[in-house]
């Protein structure tokens, strides 16, 4: 009972919120295909099947390319290709998004060594790894073991993960600022946007939700 009054309001957090849920026969097929899920996931992480696939960031002054994003992808033998939107909230709320983050970071580390040194590497950090000095610490050893200066990094962080912790994240990002790292603040005008708080945080670049721009030339 617990648990389903537990999921009812998880749903309701997540897609209606303000609103009540009844716990319903749908909810119930979606509890079983949520823990097949996250049983494929621990598996798959566990025996490293995950992958990354990369995306170029274009200066669009020259149209050429500075550097590329990282974007954690799954294929599973029985399920097929896991949408990002489904596995990396499972994995968050399970925790085990640490795990993923140290596997494809060290995968995405040892590829950004053999690109051309003016490329850099934008990768994206839950909030339990911006809150985890063990986890940020891990990733700057990682650079360190494969002798990748962290000026070639960029740590994407989304604007709902800052306001989570405004103080704390804001000190997180100076201080991997201050070992040389790159930030961005991802997603910018997807939820609590506000210009008045943005002069508070440290980063470098700031990327503007699609919602703000897909229509612009109209």
């Amino acid at each position: 009972l617990m648990d389903r009054a537990d999921f009812a309001l998880y749903e309701a957090k997540s897609n209606a919120r303000g609103s009540s849920i009844i716990f319903s026969n749908e909810h119930e097929t979606l509890i079983r295909q949520k823990s097949q899920l996250e049983l494929a996931l621990n598996q798959s992480v566990k025996n490293k099947e995950m992958t990354l696939h990369y995306q170029p960031i274009v200066d669009a002054r020259t149209g050429k390319i500075i550097g590329l994003e990282a974007l954690a992808r799954w294929f599973h033998a029985e399920l097929g290709h896991v949408s990002p939107d489904k596995f990396i909230p499972i994995a968050e709320k399970t925790g085990i998004v640490t795990d993923i983050t140290l596997c494809l970071f060290e995968q995405a580390v040892v590829a950004l060594k053999d690109w051309p040194a003016h490329l850099f590497l934008s990768f994206n950090l839950s909030v339990h790894d911006v809150i985890n000095p063990k986890t940020l610490s891990l990733l700057k050893d990682m650079l360190d073991k494969h002798e990748v200066a962290a000026s070639r990094v960029q740590f994407e962080i989304t604007e709902t993960t800052m306001m989570t912790d405004l103080e704390q994240c804001s000190l997180t990002t100076k201080t991997l600022q201050a070992q040389g790292f790159k930030i961005a603040l991802d997603d910018f005008g997807s939820g609590y946007s506000s210009l008045s708080y943005i002069h508070k945080l440290a980063f470098n670049n700031l990327k503007i939700d699609r919602g703000f721009v897909e229509n612009l030339l109209q």
